[in-house]
């Protein structure tokens, strides 16, 4: 075999390969001696067809299989050959097949790029430091009763005003276009919130039950239906109902809605402020990472495997698009060409790959087991049942597999911090959790982990209702054999009785019997 290594690009390398046609014709015959002892053809035994005869028949096909086997191998030795490290499976073209000449084919193929890590102590990163203040605890019990605001109902003479919910019927019409008609019943909004058609929910401010009230409205270019997109349109409107909502008092009802079912309010601020300082220690750790990461990518500027970067935009924009899925967003609305708005974040991401595996490697770094138990305990933290959580993992390899990759980067992020400038900033908690919030780069990062997160509650969810089948199973099946017990003892109740009956019944005949024999003895 003869090999050639040409160099176009700092990553892109072609091989010019030859194979020895005696190699090939020797290949070929292997091929077609193993269908020899498989293939069927009339008038032969199986296994009994003549080598000429198995040639004439299938010895194009056997000479394709030949020569795409040894362009696999051959590509294979010459990559290890030149201690090339492939980014992905390499591009193989034919050259040259004709029989009896040598098998000459190409190889184009990305490498991985070298990584030569810059010194950490170029690194700089502003640490979050900040106390939750019991001013903090008072805003978070605001906002949890805000999302258990309670619906009452408004005197009729009352106008509708901004954050006021409307129940209203609609009827629509497209101008121009009498078969374009819709209607609602029911239908509710919270004014001001922006849900619906430009210029409906200010039409609505004012209105009273039983009014009735005809607006000209303009689709918007992003509404759901796309042939009615900047089409205009006459809406009518009857209020049914006009209401606001009312926070609930912090007392036992509320606090058992998050769980707390004895200590009352104290025992609540204690949750909360729990859930708070852990929410506080995951931003921390986020800004911190991200800047850690930023500097790593911004000091190891590295040519990326395009291949690489195409795979993983695609990657991305199945997610987005899933989520889009899953929040009801057809994928007809979805820009077409939307992978290539996602290369800057997938060229990131296969960027910082390649140079946190340098920093692995490097500093030989591994996810040790206890760090990746504390990061199942973390994360179990935040459902109602922690230990269904962890064993849900722990029974999903490739949900763990993912825990250890958050670890291993952690570990990382622990080994720049060593050499890094670390500069503390102290700020509040709003500021801290904000200040990780905010960041962009992170979006991506953060929707994976809901995605998890919401795997795992599924699954939580799922073990939950699995064992109450099982429970309930147990629980007919005990039903069942306590049932089936009584029906064999008041089968073995009638027994008895029916047996006892015929013993009276035998000791009766007897009694007569000797009744009768005295009789006649008494005559004789």
């Amino acid at each position: 075999m003869q090999v050639s290594l040409e160099i176009m690009s700092d990553l892109e390398r072609r091989l010019k390969i030859s194979v020895p046609a005696q190699l090939v014709e020797e290949k070929v015959n292997d091929q077609l001696l193993r269908l020899t002892r498989s293939v069927k053809l009339k008038g032969f035994r199986p296994g009994k067809v003549p080598l000429k005869i198995v040639r004439m028949h299938y010895g194009v096909e056997a000479r394709q299989e030949a020569i795409g086997w040894l362009m696999q191998s051959s590509c294979s030795e010459a990559i290890k050959e030149h201690g090339l490290n492939p980014a992905s499976p390499p591009n193989l073209e034919a050259l040259n097949v004709q029989e009896g000449a040598d098998l000459e084919f190409a190889a184009t193929l990305e490498i991985c790029p070298e990584v030569k890590l810059a010194d950490f102590t170029e690194i700089e990163v502003n640490k979050p430091v900040a106390e939750i203040a019991d001013s903090d605890i008072d805003t978070m019990i605001e906002e949890l009763r805000k999302q258990n605001r309670r619906l009452k109902d408004l005197a009729p003479e009352v106008p509708a005003e901004k954050g006021h919910l409307v129940t209203f019927d609609h009827k629509s019409i497209v101008q121009g276009d009498s078969a374009e008609r819709g209607e609602g019943t029911g239908q509710k909004v919270v004014l001001g919130d922006g849900e619906m058609i430009p210029g409906l929910e200010d039409a609505m401010i004012g209105m009273k039950v039983g009014e009735t009230k005809d607006v000209e409205v303009t689709y918007p270019d992003d509404f759901g239906q796309v042939k009615l997109r900047g089409q205009r349109g006459l809406v009518t409107i009857t209020v049914k109902g006009v209401g606001e909502r009312v926070l609930p008092e912090v007392d036992e009802e509320f606090c058992g809605l998050y769980g707390v079912k004895e200590g009352g309010v104290e025992a609540l601020r204690a949750e909360v402020s729990r859930n708070m300082q852990r929410e506080l220690k995951q931003a921390i750790k986020r800004k911190v990472k991200d800047q850690v990461m930023q500097g790593l990518l911004a000091l190891n500027p590295i040519p990326l495997p395009q291949a690489l970067v195409s795979e993983e935009a695609e990657r991305l924009e199945k997610q987005y698009i899933q989520r889009l899925a899953d929040r009801g967003v057809p994928e007809t609305q979805i820009p077409s060409g939307f992978a290539e708005n996602l290369r800057p974040e997938a060229s990131r991401r296969v960027q910082l790959g390649f140079v946190v595996g340098a920093v692995v490697q490097k500093h030989g770094l591994e996810a040790k087991p206890e760090r990746v138990d504390a990061m199942l305990q973390d994360v179990a933290a935040a459902y109602q049942s922690p230990q269904d959580v962890i064993r849900w993992y722990k029974n999903n390899e490739q949900q763990l597999d993912m825990i250890r990759q958050i670890v291993l980067e952690d570990e990382v992020v622990d080994t720049v911090l060593g050499a890094a400038k670390l500069t503390e900033m102290h700020c509040s908690y709003a500021e801290a959790v904000k200040a990780a919030d905010a960041d962009p780069e992170l979006s991506a990062e953060k929707a994976e982990k809901a995605e998890k997160a919401d795997k795992a509650e599924k699954a939580e969810k799922a073990e939950k209702a699995e064992k109450a089948e099982k429970a309930e199973k147990a629980e007919k099946a005990e039903k069942a054999e306590k049932a089936e017990k009584a029906e064999k003892a008041e089968k073995a109740e009638k027994a008895d009785k029916a047996k006892k009956a015929k013993k009276a019944k035998a000791e009766k005949v007897d009694k007569a019997d000797k009744a009768d024999s005295q009789a006649d003895s008494q005559q004789a």
